[in-house]
């Protein structure tokens, strides 16, 4: 997985400084304005990690597919062909990165998995669910 990620080209169209935690909890929205909160693990990445960031929290809650096979597949769907429409008004992701996906939300249960360890020291049946699905590495965006 490192390897892929080590591959992917790095340029002013690719990579540069994200949110890198965009998910429900860190957006505002009042009125007709929204606003993204909690900077502080923002970071310089690849632009595709601020994609697969909120998709990973709807992975975690709708679909089972983090920690599970997906068992829901409408609400990653239904995210993946929303937010990557408003995505195209302002940028283009062109099919190559759309092809990425599933290694970066592969990436995303790598992070969450580390940085989760306490709580998964006591829930050693989560862990062990965790543990599979990094070693199983299931394609979920080619699924949809």
């Amino acid at each position: 997985m490192s390897c892929a990620l080590g591959e992917l080209p790095i340029n002013r169209d690719t990579y540069g400084f994200i949110h890198n935690d965009n998910h429900q909890h860190n957006i505002i929205v009042k009125d007709k304005g929204i606003t993204l909160i909690d900077f502080d693990v923002s970071s310089c990445n690849f632009f595709l990690q601020d994609i697969t960031v909120p998709a990973q929290g709807i992975m975690f809650d709708l679909s089972g597919g983090m920690m599970n096979e997906v068992h829901h597949k409408e609400p990653p769907k239904f995210f993946f062909d929303h937010f990557i429409n408003g995505y195209e008004t302002e940028n283009h992701l062109d099919d190559f990165w759309l092809e990425q996906i599933d290694i970066f939300l592969h990436y995303r249960r790598l992070v969450l998995f580390t940085c989760m360890q306490d709580y998964l020291n006591y829930n050693t049946e989560l862990k062990k669910n965790f543990l599979f699905m990094i070693k199983a590495n299931p394609k979920i965006f080619k699924l949809l």
